[in-house]
């Protein structure tokens, strides 16, 4: 896990999926509080559930609401994050990943935070037939 916070002391709230610590620097760089949890297997979930409680009360976070930024499977599930805690999480950024099909569906209409998608059109991991419904 990693936590990366802003010179000015305090930004608004990131979890960063997978673990990227460049990218938290980076992050922090500009002025956002960025927290990369580590992710076990068959504990994901509740290990995401856990970042969001752990960012909520921080000193190093201003602001309402959290942003959530995922890459390849980090994507789906930044975007899983958002439609299970719809209350916290304000913005999802999803590169090149979607939810696994194998993986529950989620229920979009819980999903209310902004989002943005960034997908490359011959992308064998996020097909246009996947991305699509996402619009």
């Amino acid at each position: 896990m990693h936590l990366a916070t802003p010179e000015m002391g305090a930004g608004p709230a990131v979890i960063v999926i997978p673990e990227d610590r460049e990218l938290c620097d980076l992050l922090a760089a500009e002025g956002f509080t960025a927290f990369a949890p580590e992710l076990s297997p068959g504990r994901t979930a509740d290990e995401l559930a856990e970042a969001i409680d752990f960012l909520k009360p921080h000193p190093a976070v201003r602001g309402q609401g959290i942003g959530v930024m995922g890459s390849g499977a980090g994507a789906g599930l930044a975007l899983w994050l958002g439609t299970h805690r719809p209350e916290d999480v304000v913005a999802v950024v999803a590169v090149s990943g979607t939810v696994p099909a194998e993986a529950e569906a989620p229920d979009w209409s819980r999903l209310t935070a902004a989002v943005q998608g960034h997908f490359g059109e011959d992308d064998p991991a996020c097909p246009p037939d996947i991305v699509a419904p996402l619009e």
